[in-house]
């Protein structure tokens, strides 16, 4: 599907909720912007096999990102 997939941003989307554990399944991800999304939750357990992963995210009302990792 997606496996070769590099980036990801999610910066300004109306995307809410918690971020999906299929994303740990995207082996090759290195960077997820999730700025000013409105994301809650730690990161999946499931996305610690992303060593290479660099997490951006934003503290705005409604954005709770953290780190799992």
């Amino acid at each position: 599907m997606l496996h070769g997939l590099r980036e990801l941003t999610l910066q300004d989307t109306l995307i809410s909720g918690s971020i999906p554990s299929q994303l740990g399944r995207l082996t090759q991800l290195q960077y997820l912007d999730a700025g000013r999304a409105r994301l809650q939750g730690a990161l999946p357990s499931e996305m610690a096999q992303l060593t290479a992963l660099q997490v951006t995210a934003s503290n705005t009302p409604g954005t709770a990102v953290g780190g799992g990792r």
